[in-house]
């Protein structure tokens, strides 16, 4: 076959690169989730999801965490006119405030 013996192929992979299931040892999956050492939509692994989320986008309650509840209203994240908005209602009415655009 032309391979040196000491280096023999395990599944067409070289052994220092084994598969354990057929994946490769970093992707092996940790208590059922996706492993750390994966790229996430092209990102490096911190961005690491839990329960098939991205991690930095936690959800509250299957919301996410900018639409959380503040005094028991829903402030909501939009824009408008490309400017950053909350709208968030105050007895019951809605109160616009412009955001400066990234903050919030």
């Amino acid at each position: 076959m032309g391979k040196l013996p000491e280096r023999r192929t395990v599944m067409g992979k070289l052994p220092e690169r084994r598969t354990v299931m057929g994946k490769l040892p970093e992707r092996r999956t940790v208590m059922g989730k996706l492993p750390e050492r994966r790229t996430v939509m092209g990102k490096l692994p911190e961005r690491r999801t839990v329960m098939g989320k991205l991690q930095e986008r936690r959800t509250v309650m299957g919301k996410l965490p900018e639409r959380r509840t503040a005094m028991g209203k829903l402030p909501e994240r939009r824009t408008v006119m490309g400017k950053l908005q909350e709208r968030r209602t105050v007895m019951g009415k809605l109160q616009e405030r412009r955001m400066i655009v990234g903050k919030l």
